[in-house]
């Protein structure tokens, strides 16, 4: 078995998973050509840096889940301007409290903080990064450096139609690429 048929057996085993598919360099140049052309409602910029660096990865995989899936919250989104400028952060439940206290933080969700009084030079974006998945690498052999990707709304609809899943709001995708 080689290391893409392991990754794709551990995660498949994992607590909350429905699905894993393979992503072709096809599919993962369709969701790429997705994931650059989205805008906010506010009409802000929405990058997503992490599935950028997953297509630098030689594999990429689909995981379709449900709540309780271990790598579900691990998200990074950042309010960010041209300058580099963090204006908001998604924050854990840990971190809710502190937040809550303070009074230049505006919590916008329960889980996104923007700072009003943080001023930055440029055009303002939301940026998605990756996270790492150091669970992937420890117990698959030859696994390298895994990371994983949320996919905007419009790439998780365009994944699930493409694999004849329903498009609920209960089934949740990630994206998880690495190497070699």
């Amino acid at each position: 078995m080689n290391v893409l048929e392991r990754v794709v057996d551990y995660v498949s085993s994992i607590t909350g998973v429905i699905k894993v598919t393979v992503l072709d360099k096809e599919t993962s140049l369709e969701i790429r050509d997705i994931e650059r052309s989205v805008r906010t409602r506010t009409n802000h910029t929405y990058k997503n840096v992490g599935y950028d660096m997953a297509m630098d990865k030689k594999y990429r995989l689909c995981v379709f889940f449900v709540k309780g899936y271990i790598f579900e919250k691990r998200t990074i989104l950042k309010l960010v301007t041209e300058d580099g400028t963090i204006m908001g952060t998604t924050i854990t439940s840990d971190q809710s409290e502190e937040y809550r206290g303070r009074d230049d933080v505006i919590l916008v969700s329960d889980d996104f903080a923007v700072f009003p009084n943080v001023i930055g030079k440029g055009e303002e974006s939301f940026v998605l990064y990756p996270f790492d998945i150091p669970e992937i690498e420890k117990n698959v052999a030859g696994c390298k450096k895994p990371i994983g990707v949320s996919p905007t709304p419009s790439t998780d609809a365009f994944i699930k139609t493409r694999n004849g899943m329903s498009l609920t709001d209960r089934i949740f995708t990630s994206i998880i690429a690495f190497d070699d």
